[in-house]
């Protein structure tokens, strides 16, 4: 799945859903669940790539948190930048 860099994506998940839509936001949150299933039953770590436009790499963890809450709560993730 992707979604696309928005230098304002960070703050409340209110803010977000608003930005990327009911539907869009929803899944993300679907996926999040299911990646914590799975890490559950089977102690898989997800890994998830991102990209940030040059100088602005800093708040990564943030902006996947409020699209990805449970598995970034619980610290299950790694973030790896995509070159």
């Amino acid at each position: 799945m992707c979604v696309s860099y928005y230098p304002t994506l960070s703050g409340s998940s209110a803010d977000v859903k608003q930005m990327i839509g009911d539907q869009s936001f929803g899944q993300w949150l679907e996926l999040d669940l299911t990646l914590v299933q799975l890490w559950e039953s089977r102690s898989i770590r997800p890994k998830t790539l991102y990209y940030s436009p040059q100088g602005m790499e800093e708040g990564a963890t943030e902006r996947m948190g409020c699209l990805l809450p449970e598995i970034t709560r619980r610290r299950i993730i790694d973030l790896a930048k995509w070159i």
